[in-house]
């Protein structure tokens, strides 16, 4: 036995050794012959054998006494037994190696047959491939897949994967019977008047998916959706698509969450910070915000109706029965505001002041609310019956092109026409330069 180079060994005793070697190293084989025994000798190596299997030339010494060494401890018994079983026909197996100098375990898949040497009648050809970046990435898709399952069985969320090429959704959902899956093929088709997205979110909707068939994307998305439970909910969607090697969409995947009571939380705290917490009118900022939106959507038959109320001599309750009654005051005017104005748009600028905005094509009715409101301004305060006396101003105009600062100004000095007028007051303005006939 002799060395022939790092890279190779080869026994000078088998006349056709040479020539199988240049055969192999020249085919760049990864191939090596042991002999039967209770080490499995070596009697060749070539030298890509030495290089897939990352053998160190320490290695290649000790391999000189048998081809088991460095074979993970776990892997031993299968390698002999697999090597046994080779000498009559081929064998393939999977073991795992312990680089000498690094330490890294090394996976190595393995075809073992008889080698056919008329000398070594018992010899074994192994030809190895190195599959540790294989072995690395199946592992970690088990894994992936596991998380994945486990998460699948324990999520409340629904789970979803698009595709596009198929055009085929399929929902996954954790319930009492475990899990099911439901198949939607001719999705797109389908997609257009199907209720399982609210009708004012399906826009949004499909424009992400498309958005994510049409390149990699990884974002999220919220919207109404009978997707959970069957009725109308809030959703959020955190969704991902990935691509082949040519950056064609493949796949979409994603996981659809009830947000509902988190929406509803968010919504009733925004409600509270738009109101004014002692008489739950809205607050002048708040006020302002939904008016200006109301204006932008003023139909052209319309006009628009801004009130403004002040409670006179108000003080005069806060003095003679103290604050708590004053406050009994600005609640009985909220309460009648809210009576005979339900739905408009009213709100407390601060103060005695509060505020009403609507539009209509007949605005008589409002008119008639107002001085409604103004005769019922009583409260009880000391076991008496209290007139509240109000001063009212309401500007009308049919001009759409005015502002909300200029309705207001508008609105406000009729108030205080009211008010110099003795009080208890209710004028009503119309902008008759721009009334329509």
């Amino acid at each position: 036995m002799k060395i022939n180079s790092i890279q190779s060994i080869i026994d000078p005793d088998i006349s056709s050794a040479d020539a199988l070697e240049l055969m192999i190293d020249q085919g760049h084989i990864n191939i090596a012959v042991v002999i039967p025994s209770e080490n499995y000798n070596f009697i060749y190596a070539s030298r890509t054998f030495i290089s897939e299997a990352c053998i160190t030339y320490g290695d290649v010494r000790k391999s000189l006494n048998s081809c088991l060494y460095g074979i993970h401890p776990e892997d031993l018994e299968k390698a002999r037994d697999s090597l046994q079983r080779a000498l009559d026909k081929e064998i393939t197996f999977d073991i795992r190696r312990i680089a000498e100098k690094s330490g890294a375990v090394i996976w190595l898949r393995c075809k073992a047959f008889p080698a056919g040497f008329a000398k070594h009648k018992g010899a074994v050809a192994i030809i190895i491939r190195n599959i540790t970046a294989d072995v690395t990435i199946e592992e970690d898709m088990r894994c992936q897949n596991e998380r994945y399952k486990i998460y699948e069985m324990t999520t409340p969320a629904v789970l979803f994967e698009y595709s596009p090429s198929e055009d085929k959704m399929i929902f996954s959902s954790n319930g009492a019977d475990g899990i099911t899956q439901t198949v939607l093929t001719e999705y797109m088709d389908k997609f257009k008047t199907s209720p399982l997205v609210h009708p004012e979110d399906r826009d949004r909707f499909i424009t992400a998916l498309l958005s994510a068939c049409d390149a990699p994307v990884t974002a999220t998305l919220e919207y109404r959706s009978m997707v959970i439970g069957g009725s109308y909910k809030w959703c959020r969607t955190y969704y991902s698509s990935t691509a082949d090697d040519s950056g064609k969409v493949t796949a979409v995947f994603g996981r659809i969450q009830d947000i509902s009571s988190e929406f509803a939380h968010n919504r009733e705290l925004l409600r509270k910070a738009e109101l004014d917490p002692l008489t739950g009118l809205y607050n002048k900022v708040s006020f302002e915000s939904h008016v200006k939106s109301a204006m932008e959507k003023v139909r052209e038959s319309e006009k628009l109706f801004f009130v403004i109320a002040d409670i006179d001599d108000f003080k005069h309750f806060n003095d003679k029965y103290g604050h708590r009654s004053g406050d009994m005051v600005l609640t009985v005017i909220s309460s009648l505001m809210e009576k005979h104005f339900p739905g408009e748009i009213s709100g407390r600028f601060g103060g005695d002041e509060f505020m009403m905005f609507t539009a209509a094509a007949d605005l008589s009715s409002t008119c008639e609310k107002l001085l409604k409101l103004s005769g019922e301004a009583h409260v009880e305060l000391g076991g008496e019956d209290i007139r509240i006396n109000l001063s009212i101003g309401a500007f009308i105009t049919a001009d759409k092109s005015v502002s909300y600062e200029q309705l207001f100004e508008a609105a406000d000095k009729v108030m205080y026409k009211a008010k110099n007028s003795g009080k208890n007051t209710v004028i009503v303005e119309e902008d008759y330069k721009n009334k329509k006939q």
